[in-house]
């Protein structure tokens, strides 16, 4: 409610209020815009997206970044 800003017990609520109704429009096309959608129908397949063994051993990079830090 845009009406209400200017009764916030906040700093600049009044001027924050006549800043919101000269821009109003651009103010509810960004909220629009920065508002997270939680209730969209997703189709995934949870079995496809399991990570699996890879078999691969862990790399220690020391060796590598103490020859490259050098130059």
């Amino acid at each position: 409610n845009l009406d209400a800003v200017s009764e916030l017990p906040v700093r600049g609520a009044k001027r924050l209020s006549r800043l919101l109704a000269e821009h109003r429009e651009q103010a509810f096309l960004m909220r629009t815009l920065t508002t997270i959608v939680c209730d969209v129908p997703v189709d995934l397949d949870l079995d496809g997206t399991m990570i699996e063994k890879t078999g691969l051993e862990v790399v220690e990079a020391k060796p590598w970044l103490a020859g490259n830090l050098d130059a």
